[in-house]
């Protein structure tokens, strides 16, 4: 399966961002996507596909914005603030800083 493939299934209603939209937060399902993202390459000159750049971008967003559901559903907030920095912190790595 391509990074791009497992990022849209993760996108997806069954996927972990998908049950995230309903607030459904597993520490443990957290550490595989981290370990997921964590394991992207990219060189620096390589062209990035406009679809990849797409489904990583706005994960720092949609983190911020499930605060509500995860708490709402009864969600460890103290562990999902953790797995939002560490997200942002792998996408800086992959992605780099302006």
């Amino acid at each position: 399966m391509s990074i791009i493939d497992r990022l849209d299934a993760e996108w997806d209603f069954d996927g972990f961002l998908g049950r995230l939209r309903r607030g459904k937060f597993s520490p443990d399902e957290g550490d595989g996507f981290l370990e997921f993202i964590e394991s992207i390459k990219i060189d620096d000159n390589e062209c990035i596909p406009k679809r990849l750049v797409s489904l990583l971008w706005y994960l720092p967003s949609f983190l911020n914005w499930q605060r509500v559901r995860v708490v709402e559903c009864g969600g460890d907030i103290d562990k999902f603030d953790g797995f939002i920095t560490k997200t942002h912190n792998a996408l800086e790595k992959i992605l780099g800083i302006p």
